[in-house]
Formats: C-alpha cells, structure tokens, sequence
C-alpha cells in the first residue's frame, strides 16, 4: 500500500507539528531505545512516566514513518500515541499547547492519526524544554564555576623568544637579564 501525501491543515483548524518539524535533528530509534531502556531501570514506576511513554510512541512513530506500508506498526504507533494522551489525561502531564482530551466538543486528536500527531506535538515540547533545562544547567555551572583557578596567567619569562634572549644574554654575554 502505498503511503498517502500529508497535506497540512490551516492553522485554526489543527496546528500539530509535522514529523519533519517534529523530528529535525532527531537521534535514531536505537538511541532512542537505550534512553528508554536506561530511565526503565532508574525509574521505580516508569509505566506512569510521561518521559518513558512518550519515548516509546515516538520510537513507534519513526519506526512507522520509515516503514509506511507496514499497516501493522502504523497501528502500533497510533495505539501507543493513544495510551500516552490516556496517560497525559489520568495524570495531568500534557505539556503541549492541546489538551489530549477536549469535553463536549469535536477534538482534533480523534481524527485518523491524531494520536500520532499528539505524540509529535509533546515530543516537540518535549525537546524545546530539555534544551532549556541544558541551557539553564551550562549557565549555572559556568556562573558557579567562574575563572578556572589552576591556570596562571603567562608571564613575559614564559614566552620562547625570551627564554631564547635569556640563553643568549647569560651563554654568550655573560650577564642575566633584569626584570
């Protein structure tokens, strides 16, 4: 089956992420798999993690991308993105600018792939505030940190060309520079 073009909706009708924007830059899906790998064991309770489900539909979701045809992992990808807004819902832990579930009201996440979509929208949010936390942590290690202290400015002695005149001055001449 061959895969259908993605046509991008006007904003004000639904504005999630497209997986170019969604995954610019991205590691691939082993990568992706060792870091959910490593939290499952720091975690004490990773199947209520935010962090850890949303990993898993975005590893489910490149996998899918990758592999349109396969109708199989296309709806693999769909049910984890489902079980994280289910989670996102049960635990408050939406970060996206859309709620998983809107009351009363048609939501955009019900469309065909819209749980895939909701998992690119976290995931962008996701990223944007893991670059932030980074950004914050470099800033307070540089501030807390300050001049490195073990390194001494370079004095005139310690350059070669007066080490140079030195040798010439005390060998040839006899006398020792004054400084």
């Amino acid at each position: 089956m061959a895969s259908l073009p993605i046509v991008p909706l006007p904003d004000e009708l639904f504005d999630a992420p497209l997986p170019a924007v969604a995954y610019a830059n991205e590691p691939d899906a082993v990568e992706l798999d060792l870091l959910i790998d490593r939290l499952q064991i720091e975690l004490d309770d990773w199947r209520t993690s935010h962090e850890v489900r949303l990993l898993q539909a975005v590893v489910l979701d490149l996998h899918a991308l990758q592999y349109p045809e396969d109708e199989l992992l296309r709806n693999e990808a769909v049910a984890a993105g489902w079980l994280l807004r289910e989670l996102d819902d049960s635990l408050g832990t939406s970060t996206g600018k859309h709620r998983p579930f809107i009351e009363g009201e048609l939501c955009e996440w019900d469309a065909a792939g819209g749980s895939r979509a909701y998992v690119r929208q976290e995931y962008l949010q996701y990223r944007v505030e893991q670059t932030a936390r980074v950004e914050a942590e470099l800033a307070a290690a540089a501030a807390k940190a300050g001049p490195p202290a073990d390194v001494e400015p370079v004095r005139p002695r310690d350059r070669w060309w007066v080490r140079l005149l030195d040798r010439f001055f005390v060998g040839y001449m006899g006398c020792q520079r004054i400084e």
